[in-house]
């Protein structure tokens, strides 16, 4: 399932790890893998009843409620999206994903437009991150200080970005604009 999920080919991935639940279906890992192909594939639904089911099997395991976190996100119910994600905290506030979940947290506030919910929890995210060139956060809290009409911290944070994104000789922020 493993080699399958890293070349893309998730139904196959998604094959294996239903034979892994089939011969095991007390190993919550199976659920999890088959959840995170099934996700890939935008079969939320499967891929929710998965990840609950791995709750149900292991109730501590953090990277569950991140994704369910993450599917109510999209599926726009908001309030049990934050539940899931404050429970991930809870389990373990000193998390590597820590960043992620604030990062949905983030973009839960501004598809809210509750902005400085948003800019405050992104604040936390960006303080923590260690790898800007890989995330996007000072993209989203642009967006957030353009929701609260703070267009010159928008501009800062949308230039910074560009200039951890675009390669070295493409490179003028000074040039951007909003």
């Amino acid at each position: 399932g493993f080699t399958h999920e890293r070349l893309n080919n998730y139904t196959l991935a998604i094959a294996d790890f239903t034979s892994a639940i089939t011969l095991k279906p007390e190993s919550a890992d199976a659920y999890a893998y088959r959840g995170y192909a099934l996700q890939n594939i935008n079969d939320m639904q499967a891929a929710e009843a998965d990840f609950k089911q791995v709750i149900t099997l292991d109730s501590s395991n953090i990277n569950a409620y991140i994704n369910l976190g993450e599917i109510e996100r999209i599926n726009r119910r908001y309030d049990v999206a934050l539940e899931y994600l404050d429970k991930a905290l809870q389990l373990n506030p000193e998390h590597d994903s820590e960043v992620l979940i604030y990062a949905i947290q983030g973009n839960i506030y501004i598809e809210q437009e509750r902005f400085q919910d948003a800019v405050d929890i992104l604040n936390k995210a960006v303080a923590l991150d260690t790898n800007e060139e890989v995330t996007g956060l000072r993209l989203h809290r642009a967006a957030a200080y353009v929701g609260l009409n703070e267009y010159d911290l928008a501009k800062k944070d949308f230039q910074k970005w560009v200039v951890l994104h675009l390669d070295k000789d493409e490179q003028n922020p000074e040039e951007l604009t909003l």
